[in-house]
Protein backbone atom coordinates (compact mmCIF):
# COMPACT_ATOMS: atom_id res chain seq x y z
CA UNK A 1 0.00 0.00 0.00
CA UNK A 2 2.82 2.33 1.11
CA UNK A 3 4.44 1.38 -2.29
CA UNK A 4 1.20 2.47 -4.31
CA UNK A 5 0.59 5.72 -2.25
CA UNK A 6 4.19 6.55 -3.39
CA UNK A 7 3.87 6.08 -6.82
CA UNK A 8 0.60 8.11 -6.95
CA UNK A 9 2.50 10.61 -4.98
CA UNK A 10 5.14 10.89 -7.71
CA UNK A 11 2.79 10.81 -10.23
CA UNK A 12 1.02 13.71 -8.84
CA UNK A 13 3.86 15.91 -8.79
CA UNK A 14 4.96 14.68 -11.75
CA UNK A 15 1.83 15.96 -13.44
CA UNK A 16 2.10 19.23 -11.61
CA UNK A 17 5.57 20.02 -13.01
CA UNK A 18 4.55 19.59 -16.64
CA UNK A 19 1.10 22.25 -15.91
CA UNK A 20 3.51 24.90 -14.41
CA UNK A 21 5.97 23.81 -17.93
CA UNK A 22 3.11 24.30 -19.91
CA UNK A 23 1.50 27.67 -17.52
CA UNK A 24 5.28 29.55 -18.32
CA UNK A 25 5.29 28.56 -21.77
CA UNK A 26 8.94 26.97 -21.58
CA UNK A 27 8.92 24.61 -24.30
CA UNK A 28 12.07 23.03 -26.20
CA UNK A 29 13.65 24.30 -29.59
CA UNK A 30 15.58 27.10 -31.17
CA UNK A 31 14.28 30.44 -32.43
CA UNK A 32 14.20 31.87 -35.88
CA UNK A 33 14.96 35.63 -34.59
CA UNK A 34 18.46 36.83 -36.30
CA UNK A 35 21.33 36.88 -33.47
CA UNK A 36 22.31 40.03 -31.94
CA UNK A 37 24.61 41.70 -34.34
CA UNK A 38 28.44 42.15 -33.62
CA UNK A 39 28.68 46.18 -32.25
CA UNK A 40 31.50 48.08 -32.19
CA UNK A 41 31.54 48.88 -28.14
CA UNK A 42 29.26 47.68 -25.81
CA UNK A 43 29.50 49.26 -21.88
CA UNK A 44 27.27 48.91 -18.65
CA UNK A 45 25.30 52.68 -18.08
CA UNK A 46 21.28 53.49 -17.34
CA UNK A 47 20.74 55.43 -20.76
CA UNK A 48 17.77 57.71 -19.83
CA UNK A 49 19.71 59.93 -21.79
CA UNK A 50 22.86 59.68 -24.44
CA UNK A 51 24.36 61.83 -27.02
CA UNK A 52 27.77 62.47 -28.68
CA UNK A 53 30.32 65.22 -27.17
CA UNK A 54 30.73 67.91 -29.44
CA UNK A 55 33.81 66.39 -31.04
CA UNK A 56 32.34 62.82 -31.01
CA UNK A 57 34.88 61.24 -28.73
CA UNK A 58 32.63 61.03 -25.58
CA UNK A 59 29.17 59.32 -24.99
CA UNK A 60 27.02 61.60 -22.55
CA UNK A 61 24.64 59.78 -20.72
CA UNK A 62 22.28 60.98 -18.22
CA UNK A 63 22.00 58.40 -15.06
CA UNK A 64 19.59 58.32 -12.10
CA UNK A 65 20.46 56.85 -8.57
CA UNK A 66 17.87 56.88 -5.88
CA UNK A 67 17.60 60.50 -4.99
CA UNK A 68 20.68 61.64 -6.98
CA UNK A 69 21.70 61.73 -10.18
CA UNK A 70 25.08 61.97 -12.20
CA UNK A 71 25.76 63.07 -16.16
CA UNK A 72 28.60 60.88 -17.11
CA UNK A 73 31.41 60.97 -20.29
CA UNK A 74 32.33 57.81 -21.66
CA UNK A 75 34.97 56.98 -24.27
CA UNK A 76 33.77 56.61 -27.71
CA UNK A 77 36.73 54.12 -28.37
CA UNK A 78 37.62 52.12 -24.71
CA UNK A 79 33.87 52.45 -22.98
CA UNK A 80 35.95 53.77 -19.97
CA UNK A 81 34.43 56.16 -17.63
CA UNK A 82 36.18 59.45 -18.48
CA UNK A 83 33.81 61.86 -16.19
CA UNK A 84 31.31 61.75 -13.89
CA UNK A 85 29.20 65.00 -12.70
CA UNK A 86 26.94 64.33 -9.65
CA UNK A 87 24.00 66.81 -9.09
CA UNK A 88 20.84 66.78 -6.96
CA UNK A 89 18.41 66.26 -9.65
CA UNK A 90 16.10 63.57 -8.76
CA UNK A 91 16.17 59.80 -10.73
CA UNK A 92 13.57 60.51 -13.55
CA UNK A 93 14.03 64.06 -14.60
CA UNK A 94 14.29 64.83 -18.08
CA UNK A 95 17.72 66.28 -18.21
CA UNK A 96 19.39 68.61 -21.03
CA UNK A 97 22.92 69.22 -21.36
CA UNK A 98 23.46 71.82 -23.57
CA UNK A 99 25.71 71.31 -26.71
CA UNK A 100 29.12 73.36 -25.15
CA UNK A 101 28.54 70.76 -22.82
CA UNK A 102 28.55 73.48 -19.94
CA UNK A 103 24.83 73.71 -18.99
CA UNK A 104 22.45 70.97 -17.66
CA UNK A 105 18.66 71.51 -17.23
CA UNK A 106 16.08 69.13 -15.45
CA UNK A 107 12.39 69.76 -15.04
CA UNK A 108 10.84 67.55 -12.35
CA UNK A 109 7.09 66.64 -12.45
CA UNK A 110 5.84 66.49 -8.59
CA UNK A 111 2.36 66.11 -7.85
CA UNK A 112 0.97 69.53 -8.27
CA UNK A 113 4.46 71.65 -9.76
CA UNK A 114 6.74 71.06 -11.83
CA UNK A 115 10.02 72.69 -11.10
CA UNK A 116 12.88 73.50 -13.62
CA UNK A 117 16.41 74.57 -12.68
CA UNK A 118 19.89 75.12 -14.36
CA UNK A 119 23.54 74.32 -13.36
CA UNK A 120 26.81 75.30 -14.60
CA UNK A 121 28.85 72.13 -15.29
CA UNK A 122 31.60 71.69 -13.76
CA UNK A 123 31.08 73.67 -11.12
CA UNK A 124 27.49 72.62 -10.17
CA UNK A 125 26.72 76.36 -9.41
CA UNK A 126 22.38 76.47 -9.35
CA UNK A 127 22.21 79.46 -12.02
CA UNK A 128 18.58 79.59 -11.10
CA UNK A 129 15.52 77.42 -10.71
CA UNK A 130 11.27 77.92 -11.52
CA UNK A 131 8.30 76.51 -9.83
CA UNK A 132 5.07 75.96 -11.49
CA UNK A 133 2.53 74.46 -13.41
CA UNK A 134 5.41 73.52 -16.23
CA UNK A 135 4.68 70.58 -18.40
CA UNK A 136 7.83 68.18 -18.50
CA UNK A 137 8.57 70.00 -22.11
CA UNK A 138 11.84 71.60 -22.57
CA UNK A 139 13.09 72.89 -25.83
CA UNK A 140 17.72 74.79 -25.29
CA UNK A 141 18.40 77.13 -28.07
CA UNK A 142 21.68 75.90 -29.68
CA UNK A 143 23.45 79.08 -29.06
CA UNK A 144 22.22 78.84 -25.06
CA UNK A 145 20.43 81.96 -24.99
CA UNK A 146 16.79 80.85 -24.28
CA UNK A 147 15.22 78.50 -23.15
CA UNK A 148 11.37 77.25 -24.07
CA UNK A 149 8.93 75.98 -21.90
CA UNK A 150 5.14 74.55 -21.52
CA UNK A 151 2.72 75.98 -19.23
CA UNK A 152 -0.26 74.11 -17.98
CA UNK A 153 -2.13 76.48 -16.07
CA UNK A 154 -5.71 75.21 -14.52
CA UNK A 155 -8.16 77.75 -13.37
CA UNK A 156 -11.23 76.70 -10.82
CA UNK A 157 -14.20 78.54 -11.91
CA UNK A 158 -17.45 79.14 -9.75
CA UNK A 159 -21.00 79.03 -11.54
CA UNK A 160 -24.29 78.95 -9.69
CA UNK A 161 -27.11 77.08 -10.84
CA UNK A 162 -30.95 75.64 -9.20
CA UNK A 163 -28.63 72.90 -7.80
CA UNK A 164 -26.03 75.31 -5.87
CA UNK A 165 -23.33 76.41 -6.55
CA UNK A 166 -20.50 74.55 -8.78
CA UNK A 167 -17.17 74.45 -9.90
CA UNK A 168 -16.01 73.92 -13.25
CA UNK A 169 -12.09 73.84 -14.11
CA UNK A 170 -10.09 75.31 -17.02
CA UNK A 171 -6.46 74.46 -18.85
CA UNK A 172 -4.76 77.34 -20.00
CA UNK A 173 -1.86 76.16 -22.01
CA UNK A 174 1.03 78.06 -23.23
CA UNK A 175 4.45 78.39 -24.28
CA UNK A 176 6.85 80.39 -22.37
CA UNK A 177 10.56 81.62 -23.31
CA UNK A 178 13.33 82.61 -20.39
CA UNK A 179 16.48 84.16 -20.81
CA UNK A 180 18.91 81.50 -20.22
CA UNK A 181 21.81 83.54 -17.58
CA UNK A 182 18.65 85.29 -16.00
CA UNK A 183 15.79 83.08 -15.86
CA UNK A 184 13.48 86.30 -16.91
CA UNK A 185 10.28 86.06 -18.84
CA UNK A 186 11.24 87.44 -22.49
CA UNK A 187 8.12 86.32 -23.96
CA UNK A 188 4.82 83.96 -23.76
CA UNK A 189 3.13 82.70 -27.12
CA UNK A 190 -0.33 82.55 -27.78
CA UNK A 191 -2.57 80.36 -25.37
CA UNK A 192 -3.42 76.53 -27.21
CA UNK A 193 -6.22 74.77 -27.77
CA UNK A 194 -4.61 71.46 -26.22
CA UNK A 195 -1.27 70.19 -23.92
CA UNK A 196 2.07 71.13 -25.53
CA UNK A 197 3.52 67.65 -26.99
CA UNK A 198 6.49 68.33 -27.86
CA UNK A 199 8.74 71.75 -28.60
CA UNK A 200 12.51 71.67 -30.85
CA UNK A 201 14.36 74.21 -32.23
CA UNK A 202 16.10 74.07 -35.23
CA UNK A 203 19.74 73.26 -35.28
CA UNK A 204 20.76 76.88 -36.78
CA UNK A 205 17.93 78.46 -33.94
CA UNK A 206 16.01 80.31 -36.37
CA UNK A 207 12.78 78.15 -36.04
CA UNK A 208 10.77 77.02 -33.21
CA UNK A 209 8.43 74.15 -33.38
CA UNK A 210 5.75 73.16 -31.36
CA UNK A 211 3.47 70.16 -31.49
CA UNK A 212 0.04 69.83 -29.70
CA UNK A 213 -2.39 67.04 -30.08
CA UNK A 214 -3.51 67.88 -34.10
CA UNK A 215 -1.10 70.94 -34.99
CA UNK A 216 2.06 71.54 -35.82
CA UNK A 217 3.36 75.24 -35.51
CA UNK A 218 6.45 77.06 -36.73
CA UNK A 219 7.28 80.29 -35.50
CA UNK A 220 10.26 82.30 -36.56
CA UNK A 221 12.72 83.05 -33.99
CA UNK A 222 13.59 86.28 -34.97
CA UNK A 223 10.17 87.90 -35.57
CA UNK A 224 8.21 85.39 -33.40
CA UNK A 225 5.38 84.97 -35.96
CA UNK A 226 3.69 81.80 -37.12
CA UNK A 227 5.54 81.15 -40.22
CA UNK A 228 3.54 77.86 -40.82
CA UNK A 229 1.39 75.59 -39.48
CA UNK A 230 0.04 71.55 -40.35
CA UNK A 231 -3.18 70.66 -39.05
CA UNK A 232 -4.14 66.84 -38.13
CA UNK A 233 -8.22 66.72 -37.64
CA UNK A 234 -9.69 63.59 -36.47
CA UNK A 235 -9.76 61.12 -37.72
CA UNK A 236 -6.44 61.31 -38.73
CA UNK A 237 -3.92 57.98 -39.12
CA UNK A 238 -2.27 59.49 -36.05
CA UNK A 239 -4.57 60.20 -33.36
CA UNK A 240 -2.28 62.51 -31.60
CA UNK A 241 1.40 63.64 -32.03
CA UNK A 242 3.95 62.92 -29.58
CA UNK A 243 7.52 64.11 -30.95
CA UNK A 244 8.75 66.60 -33.99
CA UNK A 245 12.21 66.58 -35.20
CA UNK A 246 13.83 68.78 -37.35
CA UNK A 247 16.26 67.61 -40.05
CA UNK A 248 19.61 69.26 -40.01
CA UNK A 249 18.88 71.42 -42.69
CA UNK A 250 15.46 72.66 -41.13
CA UNK A 251 13.70 71.53 -44.69
CA UNK A 252 11.92 68.42 -43.10
CA UNK A 253 9.89 67.26 -40.09
CA UNK A 254 9.44 63.71 -38.53
CA UNK A 255 6.27 63.53 -36.66
CA UNK A 256 6.12 60.77 -34.41
CA UNK A 257 2.97 59.01 -32.56
CA UNK A 258 4.60 56.55 -30.87
CA UNK A 259 3.57 52.87 -30.63
CA UNK A 260 2.04 53.71 -33.86
CA UNK A 261 3.73 55.65 -36.68
CA UNK A 262 6.55 57.94 -37.85
CA UNK A 263 6.01 60.42 -40.97
CA UNK A 264 7.94 62.79 -43.08
CA UNK A 265 7.13 65.87 -43.87
CA UNK A 266 8.23 69.05 -46.06
CA UNK A 267 6.44 71.40 -43.61
CA UNK A 268 6.78 74.69 -45.76
CA UNK A 269 4.93 72.71 -48.71
CA UNK A 270 2.85 70.97 -46.54
CA UNK A 271 3.39 67.81 -48.17
CA UNK A 272 3.68 64.36 -46.26
CA UNK A 273 6.90 62.65 -48.63
CA UNK A 274 6.81 58.99 -46.98
CA UNK A 275 5.90 57.24 -43.72
CA UNK A 276 8.68 55.18 -42.32
CA UNK A 277 8.03 51.49 -42.08
CA UNK A 278 8.03 49.41 -39.42
CA UNK A 279 8.35 52.56 -36.63
CA UNK A 280 5.05 51.17 -34.93
CA UNK A 281 7.68 49.70 -32.35
CA UNK A 282 10.19 52.58 -31.83
CA UNK A 283 10.57 54.46 -28.61
CA UNK A 284 12.96 56.91 -30.30
CA UNK A 285 14.82 58.33 -33.42
CA UNK A 286 17.09 60.85 -34.82
CA UNK A 287 18.29 62.27 -38.32
CA UNK A 288 21.90 61.33 -39.02
CA UNK A 289 23.82 64.01 -39.62
CA UNK A 290 23.40 64.34 -43.30
CA UNK A 291 20.15 63.90 -43.29
CA UNK A 292 19.20 61.14 -45.61
CA UNK A 293 19.05 58.97 -42.83
CA UNK A 294 16.98 57.80 -39.61
CA UNK A 295 18.01 56.22 -36.48
CA UNK A 296 15.41 54.78 -34.22
CA UNK A 297 15.34 51.98 -31.75
CA UNK A 298 13.06 50.01 -30.52
CA UNK A 299 12.01 46.48 -30.54
CA UNK A 300 11.41 43.49 -33.15
CA UNK A 301 8.34 40.73 -32.77
CA UNK A 302 9.32 37.65 -34.36
CA UNK A 303 7.09 34.67 -35.09
CA UNK A 304 8.17 31.90 -33.58
CA UNK A 305 7.69 28.15 -34.51
CA UNK A 306 5.99 25.16 -32.03
CA UNK A 307 8.52 24.77 -29.05
CA UNK A 308 10.14 27.91 -29.19
CA UNK A 309 11.34 29.32 -25.37
CA UNK A 310 9.23 32.16 -25.05
CA UNK A 311 9.77 34.87 -22.20
CA UNK A 312 8.50 38.54 -21.21
CA UNK A 313 5.02 37.74 -21.06
CA UNK A 314 5.29 37.65 -24.96
CA UNK A 315 1.75 37.33 -27.04
CA UNK A 316 0.59 33.78 -28.02
CA UNK A 317 -0.76 33.26 -31.40
CA UNK A 318 -2.72 30.50 -32.64
CA UNK A 319 -0.62 27.79 -34.37
CA UNK A 320 -1.11 27.52 -38.50
CA UNK A 321 -0.39 24.91 -40.67
CA UNK A 322 3.20 25.71 -40.56
CA UNK A 323 3.80 25.63 -36.56
CA UNK A 324 4.17 29.00 -36.05
CA UNK A 325 2.47 29.31 -32.23
CA UNK A 326 3.83 32.33 -30.61
CA UNK A 327 5.80 35.86 -30.98
CA UNK A 328 9.16 36.59 -29.82
CA UNK A 329 10.49 40.19 -29.12
CA UNK A 330 14.18 41.41 -29.17
CA UNK A 331 15.45 44.97 -28.73
CA UNK A 332 16.31 46.45 -32.78
CA UNK A 333 17.91 49.58 -34.03
CA UNK A 334 16.71 50.41 -37.76
CA UNK A 335 17.78 52.46 -40.03
CA UNK A 336 15.32 54.19 -42.27
CA UNK A 337 16.19 56.44 -45.84
CA UNK A 338 14.62 59.36 -45.49
CA UNK A 339 13.34 59.68 -49.68
CA UNK A 340 11.49 56.16 -49.44
CA UNK A 341 10.89 55.64 -45.80
CA UNK A 342 12.38 52.10 -46.14
CA UNK A 343 14.05 49.83 -43.56
CA UNK A 344 17.65 49.90 -45.30
CA UNK A 345 19.56 48.06 -42.07
CA UNK A 346 18.73 46.55 -39.02
CA UNK A 347 20.79 45.66 -35.42
CA UNK A 348 19.09 43.63 -32.87
CA UNK A 349 20.27 44.18 -29.07
CA UNK A 350 19.68 42.03 -26.17
CA UNK A 351 16.44 44.45 -25.02
CA UNK A 352 14.37 47.42 -26.44
CA UNK A 353 15.96 49.87 -27.03
CA UNK A 354 15.32 53.20 -25.58
CA UNK A 355 17.55 56.03 -26.74
CA UNK A 356 19.37 56.71 -29.79
CA UNK A 357 22.49 58.91 -31.73
CA UNK A 358 24.22 59.87 -34.50
CA UNK A 359 28.16 60.89 -33.53
CA UNK A 360 28.61 64.54 -35.49
CA UNK A 361 30.61 62.70 -38.53
CA UNK A 362 27.72 60.05 -38.68
CA UNK A 363 30.07 57.17 -38.98
CA UNK A 364 29.19 55.93 -35.54
CA UNK A 365 25.41 55.18 -33.73
CA UNK A 366 24.75 55.06 -29.99
CA UNK A 367 22.20 53.00 -28.58
CA UNK A 368 21.00 52.73 -24.87
CA UNK A 369 19.00 50.14 -23.17
CA UNK A 370 17.06 51.39 -20.51
CA UNK A 371 16.72 47.52 -18.94
CA UNK A 372 19.85 46.13 -20.02
CA UNK A 373 21.70 48.87 -18.69
CA UNK A 374 23.85 48.79 -21.90
CA UNK A 375 25.17 51.26 -24.16
CA UNK A 376 26.47 49.74 -27.74
CA UNK A 377 28.10 51.60 -30.37
CA UNK A 378 27.28 50.57 -34.05
CA UNK A 379 29.08 51.06 -37.41
CA UNK A 380 27.71 53.10 -39.38
CA UNK A 381 30.57 54.22 -41.83
CA UNK A 382 28.36 52.99 -44.58
CA UNK A 383 25.88 56.16 -44.31
CA UNK A 384 27.38 58.35 -46.11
Amino acid sequence: MKSVSRQKLVAAIFLLLCFLLLSFKIYLGTSDAPQDDQSLLTFSSQSYNISFSRDGNSVITGVGLFSFSSIQWWDAKSGNLQITFQSPVSDGDLIIVSKDEKLIISCRKDVFDCRIRLWEIPSGRLIWQKTGKFQEKLALSPDKSLLVGALDKTTILPSLSPAGPSYTTRNDYSIQIWDTKTGTLKRTLPEFESAIDDIEFSSNGKLLVVATRDKVRFWETKTWKIVQTLSFPFPYEMSSLDAVTFSPDAKLIMITERGHQAEIWDWHAKKRLCKLDNSHLTEDMTFSPNGKFIAGGGEQPFLTKMGQLQMRGQRNLPPNDRGISGVETKGALHIWEVSTGKVIKTFYTGESVSSVAFAPDGKTIASGERQGNRIRLWDASDLQ
